[in-house]
């Protein structure tokens, strides 16, 4: 087990290009779903499905975003549960959640966010949708790494974005959409 204050940070060359690398991936997603929602504000508001949707893909995209800045675990089962224990105290004792304290308890929460994206992406996945955003099949990859199960959620998300604008342009108009028209 490391501890956490004399834990040093991983300063390779490696990482880092495997961060920015992340971080310009997950940029690049974001910006694409700003514009889908920006240009089809109006029928995100009359189609609740799609603005389900927007909501979700948001949050996966914020939970993989702030992962990516958190990557850097030692892979410890036992520093995850120090993570967890000095985390709570934070929580408990200063009543607030800054990036520093994700970043101190990189161990476990790196894995909260990273869980939480795969959590919504399934979520997704169980869409009604006669083509889902999330091809469910996609999540049952194995990983061999925390890194590469990131690599593999927002490679899944990028599929959802697509499929996201698809069905914002191909999708039948609500009748309210159709009332609007007229």
């Amino acid at each position: 087990m490391t501890d956490m204050a004399t834990r040093e940070p991983n300063l390779s060359p490696g990482h880092f290009t495997w961060l920015v690398d992340g971080r310009s991936a997950n940029q690049r997603s974001t910006l694409k779903l700003y514009r889908i929602i920006s240009d089809g504000e109006r029928r995100l508001n009359s189609n609740a499905e799609l603005h389900e949707a927007a909501q979700e893909l948001t949050g996966i995209a914020f939970s993989l975003w702030r992962a990516v800045f958190l990557s850097d675990t030692s892979g410890e089962y036992a520093d995850q549960l120090a993570d967890v224990k000095n985390f709570l105290v934070s929580l408990i004792s200063d009543n607030v959640v800054l990036y520093v304290t994700d970043k101190n308890a990189r161990n476990w929460s790196f894995r909260y966010y990273l869980d939480n994206a795969v959590h919504r992406l399934t979520k997704l996945s169980r869409s009604a949708r006669p083509l889902p955003f999330v091809d469910g099949s996609d999540l049952l990859k194995a990983a061999e790494t925390e890194k590469d199960e990131w690599v593999d959620a927002q490679a899944i998300l990028d599929k959802a974005i697509d499929r996201f604008e698809a069905a914002m342009i191909f999708d039948p108009l609500s009748a309210a959409e159709q009332d609007a028209r007229r």
